[in-house]
């Protein structure tokens, strides 16, 4: 089954608006290069692990992740317009069977992005709705289906140079599917490491 459903998380998208909405009142610029006006931005990648809800997808709900993300907008603006693509994958054994499972999300949303020019650090929060698709295989047979959930992620980065900043994320997906009947979680937490370059 393949079919597109909104998902019922409304703790989740309280969580996301609880993120941007103080974003958006405080009305701060985003830290990017650059005169107002001016379009600026980052591209970068993401290389870590996503964890799902183990009663769902078990044995095989601890993932690698890789993702690529882009943002762009002008200094006066409160946030960033970004859109970031994740896929993970992972796979366990339960009584000599192997059982695989995969995740893709597509998201978008606002980039909030604080920097001082006496700091080489960065902190960045960000949220929006992801597209969620999930696919679970096991004993020959699988199962797919895709939701529109909710994200939110807060990292920390280091500025090398002008150009290239290198740092950790965390962010929370939500998005309830139906995999062989049962409904669950093809959202999760996910961890990791991100390379980016500011153009």
């Amino acid at each position: 089954m393949d079919k597109n459903r909104i998902a019922r998380r409304p703790a989740a998208v309280s969580g996301v608006l609880a993120v941007l909405l103080p974003c958006a009142v405080a009305g701060a610029p985003v830290a990017l290069a650059g005169e107002d006006g001016a379009w600026s931005g980052h591209i970068g990648v993401f290389l870590g692990a996503k964890s799902l809800d183990q009663d769902y997808w078990a044995p095989a709900d601890d993932h690698t992740e890789f993702g690529i993300r882009a943002d762009v907008g002008q200094a006066n603006w409160p946030v960033a317009l970004t859109v970031e693509y994740l896929k993970s994958s992972g796979d366990g054994d339960f009584l000599g069977a192997t059982f695989d499972g995969e995740t893709s999300e597509l998201a978008i949303g606002g980039k909030w992005i604080v920097a001082s020019a006496d700091s080489p650090y960065l902190v960045t929060l960000a949220g929006g709705v992801t597209r969620i698709e999930a696919e679970y295989t096991g004993l020959g047979i699988s199962d797919k289906d895709s939701v529109l959930g909710a994200w939110g992620a807060a990292g920390v980065a280091y500025a090398m140079n002008d150009r290239l900043s290198v740092g950790g994320e965390v962010r929370v997906s939500a998005g309830d599917v139906e995999l062989f009947g049962a409904e669950g979680s093809a959202g999760g937490i996910h961890y990791g490491v991100v390379l980016e370059y500011a153009w």
